[in-house]
């Protein structure tokens, strides 16, 4: 039976961010290995610690993206913008799926929607990690109508347990995802290019939905394959939508 594996990671916290992501990328075990040799493989050319979009936009905060800041000198923002486009790239010449949601922190918090905000914990990450489950489980089937699906997180302490607990209750309430879903595991990022993947696209899709921007980025094009797949925006009135939907 084929497995098809989905790493993925989130970008801000409910507490101190307008807006929260959470993202990942879909791939069977033979795509997987082939990324992760040419993801290794560019970092190890341009002689990078492991990608972490945080680290990488304030390197001040981190000592090893400050020395990398410091070598490439003036050239900093231009080589730091050809590398995630060669990382984006990469995702892309694997044909690697990418599935996301994005929520907006202030209309989650402030609009009449109790039903949708109880069904997750109250918290909107956990509705943007049930909603890329359920995505997720669907371009599964369009591969493979029998394949399982293993999840991978960054193995976040304060979130690891709350997302098991979650995927538990999601088992229940949808039962195919119980038969189609073989396993969540929670992994290092820095040892996983999966999760650093996931990672820059969650940071891309969240930047997205601060900045308003009127158009897309070319880095987040080429992330969801030209917008084939793009994260799923929960702004206002999607929010409400949402609302609608429960009894």
């Amino acid at each position: 039976m084929a497995h098809v594996h989905l790493f993925c990671d989130e970008s801000g916290k409910v507490h101190n961010s307008p807006a929260i992501s959470f993202c990942g990328y879909l791939g069977n075990g033979d795509q997987w290995s082939k990324f992760r040799d040419d993801w290794s493989a560019l970092r190890r050319s341009l002689q990078v610690p492991p990608i972490h979009m945080k680290a990488i936009m304030r390197p001040e905060l981190d000592e090893e993206w400050t020395k990398v800041k410091q070598r490439w000198g003036s050239d900093w923002e231009s080589k730091r913008d050809s590398m995630l486009a060669d990382l984006a790239e990469i995702i892309c010449g694997h044909k690697l799926v990418s599935v996301g949601a994005t929520v907006d922190c202030d209309a989650f918090k402030t609009l009449n929607i109790p039903k949708a905000r109880a069904g997750v914990y109250n918290d909107p990450h956990y509705l943007a990690f049930q909603w890329v489950v359920l995505r997720s489980l669907e371009k599964v089937e369009w591969g493979t109508s029998d394949a399982l699906l293993g999840l991978l997180l960054d193995d976040d302490e304060e979130k690891a347990m709350s997302c098991y607990a979650l995927l538990r209750s999601l088992k229940k309430q949808h039962p195919e995802s119980k038969k189609r879903i073989s396993s969540i595991c929670f992994v290092n990022d820095e040892v996983y290019p999966g999760v650093q993947a996931a990672d820059v696209l969650a940071f891309e899709s969240r930047r997205l939905l601060i900045e308003r921007q009127s158009k897309p980025s070319k880095l987040f094009e080429r992330l969801t394959s030209e917008l084939q797949h793009s994260p799923h925006l929960f702004d206002e009135r999607a929010l409400l939508e949402l609302e609608k939907q429960f009894p």
